[in-house]
């Protein structure tokens, strides 16, 4: 199974905790994109 790295918020308030969740399958008329670099 492939993963990515995420970091998601799990309570109004609470940190952003980094995570290691499956990659999505993209439904009918969704796209996945990959992001590169961001800043």
């Amino acid at each position: 199974m492939n993963t990515m790295k995420a970091l998601q918020v799990f309570a109004k308030g609470e940190p952003m905790q980094l995570v290691v969740i499956p990659i999505p399958v993209p439904q009918e008329g969704q796209v996945l994109l990959r992001v590169e670099a961001s800043f």
